[in-house]
């Protein structure tokens, strides 16, 4: 209970802000292999600001919910490091977040508290890349947020069927009950939609079945969980 209280009377923004904004691409390829014990044992990932502060906070070491977080930290940075990298507007971006302690506290403290409750790492790795979509100027603070709640909500299985769909629409004839589960879940936050077809029998009409497809918001959250895309501006036809 003291070392969980410590955790949280500490100000971990500035050394969560410092890890984002530097490229640890090649330091953190392999962590997913390594356990956290060794990672912290051996000084692995040590020029990383937030493994360092971790590790200062909790000197008696980890317990089970700060593994995860640092876990989910080391997959957001990841995440936010994987693609194409405009370098000089990530540096911009970080001497605004250094000046403006504000936004700094808005933004980054939201994704601190959504990491800390995050299990799946590829959440966490596509929240990376949501983020630094935002900070390439591709959509606005309001659109990262919807974003991110509605990755909250998926299961890590629901990323797989989201790019089917986006591929190629699917119809209700041909998904299993595991791939339905999937789709309803897409369509809860608004990911997919449906269009259904009638079927005329004997002057009768019933739903015969329905065709899936990416919504608009679901267009922008496939186009940007990709890490290649991060830098890419969407284009869809109906926005402004």
């Amino acid at each position: 209970m003291g070392e969980e209280k410590k955790i949280n009377e500490i100000n971990i923004i500035p050394s969560f802000r410092d890890s984002i904004f530097r490229d640890s691409t090649d330091a953190l390829k392999e962590y997913g292999e390594i356990a956290i014990d060794t990672i912290l044992g051996q000084g692995l990932l040590s020029d990383i600001p937030i493994v360092n502060t971790i590790t200062a906070i909790c000197k008696t070491g980890l317990n089970i919910k700060e593994r995860n977080y640092l876990r989910q930290t080391l997959a957001f940075i990841k995440g936010f490091n994987s693609g194409n990298m405009e370098q000089s507007k990530i540096d911009e971006y970080r001497k605004t977040l250094i000046s403006d302690r504000k936004k700094a506290e808005q933004e980054l403290g939201r994704i601190v508290v959504i990491l800390d409750s995050t299990i799946e790492q590829e959440h966490s790795e596509v929240l990376g890349r949501f983020y630094k979509a935002y900070i390439l100027g591709n959509y606005d603070w309001d659109m990262f947020r919807q974003l991110s709640a509605a990755n909250q909500k998926l299961f890590f299985n629901d990323y797989g069927m989201l790019s089917h769909i986006g591929l190629n629409s699917v119809c209700s004839e041909n998904i299993t009950p595991l791939q339905k589960s999937s789709i309803e879940r897409l369509q809860a936050v608004g990911l997919v939609l449906a269009d259904g077809e009638i079927k005329t029998t004997l002057g009768t009409s019933v739903l015969h079945k329905y065709w899936y497809y990416l919504s608009h918001f679901g267009l922008y959250f496939d186009f940007y969980s990709v890490a290649e895309n991060a830098d890419k501006k969407l284009r869809i036809k109906g926005d402004i």
